[in-house]
């Protein structure tokens, strides 16, 4: 069981289908090495970002060594891209199951809870396994084309006064790119050192298209295949 989760919304999905597994959780990080042996399902849960795969999940998937996987995407309740589909291209097995599960977003203060117990479905992909189809959803002819830089400029992160340079933020950022409360080159806006700031030092402002989008109509999809 593998999973990546930068605020602790996407673990609480993959502790849901760990225990349901009865399966240790490992979780993925930039510098991930994989283990010495092959797994012969791997569950690998991940978070959808700018409707893309987060760099962490990207490196890690075509090192997995599994003969089988179930993939589970998490997204904000917008849209999640063609997600699943592109991190099946990336595994060097068959895929036997696969979700996209509606969780609260990072950028949003609001409360939500999808009904979990239904990935229990996913047990009988493990009973009978065989390869399944992930069809191609929509994803924005745009969110291809430079999604980290996008999310840079959408969000913005301000370092405040208040900031008493303990370096918990550089310490914990699963990019390695932040440096005494700012954000490098390469941060994709995960919100993780916002959540761990012990002082609160980390100001968030969204950009105004950014506002409307997330404004918009949510979704509330939990699909299986």
């Amino acid at each position: 069981m593998y999973c990546f989760s930068a605020t602790g919304r996407t673990k609480q999905v993959a502790q849901y289908v760990a225990q349901m597994f009865s399966c240790r959780l490992l979780e993925l990080s930039l510098d991930w090495q994989p283990d010495s042996f092959e797994n012969e399902v791997a569950v690998v849960v991940f978070p959808v970002y700018c409707q893309s795969l987060p760099l962490p999940v990207k490196k890690a998937l075509p090192l997995i060594s599994a003969s089988d996987f179930i993939l589970i995407a998490t997204y904000g309740r917008k849209s999640f891209g063609n997600a699943l589909k592109e991190a099946a291209e990336l595994v060097k097995g068959r895929v036997i199951g696969g979700a996209y599960v509606p969780i609260s977003h990072t950028y949003l203060n609001e409360q939500f809870q999808a009904d979990f117990s239904r990935l229990d479905a996913l047990i009988e992909r493990i009973a009978n396994p065989k390869p399944i189809h992930i069809p191609n959803t929509w994803k924005n002819p745009f969110a291809s084309f430079f999604p980290l830089r996008r999310g840079q400029l959408g969000v913005r992160m301000t370092r405040e006064r208040n900031c008493n340079h303990c370096g918990l933020c550089a310490k914990r950022c699963p990019m390695n790119t932040m440096l005494d409360g700012k954000p490098g080159r390469n941060c994709i806006r995960c919100m993780r050192c916002v959540q761990i700031c012990p002082q609160k030092a980390l100001r968030v402002t969204l950009h105004p298209w950014l506002k409307q989008y997330l404004n918009g109509k949510r979704k509330n999809d939990l699909l299986i295949y």
